[in-house]
Formats: structure tokens, sequence, C-alpha cells
């Protein structure tokens, strides 16, 4: 690959310059680091003072240059050449050149190849190898923590009410307290009943599958009204149905 740089200098003579009589080019320019060119462009000749003079003058002037080459380039095999040169006589003195230089044997760089699966895989059973052992994991501790279930988990017994029915008005009852002193009979659990409006005592019997006398026992079914409570006995019986 050729890169051109055009470059344009101006070379000022210690006399007047009336005409260019042989102009010829050379250059010093090398490769002082993998990106950079530098040197001098050296203009050499002879030239007349005016253009009807007889006598021609010797020159040589040295132009120091400098080229910065883009690093995304390979100059491994750079070579450095002049490819277009011309001048042209700005005023009595000043001489302007116009020179490409050439950049040949460029190349771009190749990008970094992918590492072979083999090197991966080294590299992977390098990074299991530096894993601890299970020996050398700490053990962590764990405490027991008791879950309590959320309140609208935990189960609520709603006691069912009974249907109306003709309920027995203005009956009393005694205390629950006093009733349980008064039978030697031993049952395992008790009821306390409301009575709604409705009950009657035979649907509360049904309702606890219980005898008239075993109520009467700890009640007196003489006094129930609406409001009123009944103590209902659960014999070890009962529990076994």
């Amino acid at each position: 690959m050729k890169k051109i740089i055009p470059i344009t200098k101006e070379i000022t003579f210690r006399t007047m310059i009336g005409e260019m009589t042989e102009v010829s080019l050379e250059h010093t320019l090398n490769l002082v680091d993998p990106h950079t060119v530098e040197g001098n462009l050296v203009v050499k000749g002879r030239y007349k003072m005016t253009e009807a003079s007889t006598i021609e003058e010797d020159y040589s002037e040295e132009v120091p240059l400098s080229i910065e080459v883009d690093e995304k380039y390979d100059t491994k095999d750079l070579e450095i050449l002049i490819d277009d040169f011309y001048y042209e006589i700005i005023n009595e003195n000043i001489l302007r050149i116009h020179v490409d230089v050439a950049l040949d044997g460029l190349s771009l760089k190749e990008e970094e190849e992918e590492a072979p699966l083999e090197v991966l895989e080294e590299e992977v059973r390098s990074d299991v190898d530096s894993l601890p052992s299970l020996e050398e994991v700490p053990e962590v501790m764990v405490e027991e923590v008791e879950v309590v279930p959320k309140a609208e988990e935990v189960p609520v017994e709603v006691e069912e009410k009974v249907e109306s029915v003709e309920v027995v008005p203005e009956l009393g009852v005694n205390s629950i307290f006093s009733a349980l002193e008064n039978t030697d009979e031993t049952f395992s659990t008790y009821s306390v009943y409301l009575v709604q409006e409705g009950d009657t005592v035979d649907s509360i019997l049904a309702k606890y599958n219980a005898t008239k006398e075993e109520l009467q026992d700890y009640n007196n079914l003489d006094e129930i009204k609406i409001g009123s409570k009944l103590i209902i006995p659960g014999t070890l019986k009962d529990e076994a149905h």
C-alpha cells in the first residue's frame, strides 16, 4: 500500500534569483521509530541572479521534515520515495518547492486472532483448579427459625346457629358453677350453649346428642329463656363415639 504525502516549503536565498538553470532534489528521510519519518529534503542546483547574467551560482539547501504515520499501519516494509517535485519563484529571492513524498510498502495491521480452543480450555481448567476445595469452604451455621403462620391461615371455629323454631319464653337457669357442684357424675368435657331465638329444649338436646336427664343435672330447665347459658356435658362414652 502506498500513501502520498504532499509537502510545500519555501526557501529564501541570500541573493536575487533571476533564473534557475539547474534544480535537483534528494532526501535523507528514514523511519526513526515504527510511526515517525524524519530527515531532510535537499534541494541543489545552479541559478543566475538575472536572466541576462552569464554567471551561474551553485546552491544547496536542506529543508527539515517530519511525518507521523498512523498507528493502524504496519511499517516494517516501508520504503520512502519522492513521487513528484516542482518549484516556482515567488519573488526575487524566494523559491517555493512542492514535493510529493511516497510512503510505499504500508500494510494494515491484522486484528489479533482469537485464541485457539485448546488454549481457552486450558484457561478454564486453570480457573477451576484455583477454586477452593470443599474442605476449605468455611461451614456456615444456620439458626432454626420458628415459622409463625399468617393470621389468615389460622383456622377459626365458628359455631353454627340453629334455625328458628319455637322458643320457650321467659325461662331461667342457675349459675354454671353452682350447677357443676350439684352433680356427682364425672364428664370429660363441658360445652356452654347460649340459647338463641327459636331454640327449644328438644332442638338443643338433638344438636348435642344429649339426654334431658343429663341436661337437668346441670341446668334448671324450668327457667330457660333467650340468652340463658346451658351447660352441656360430654361423657367419656360420647368422646369414644
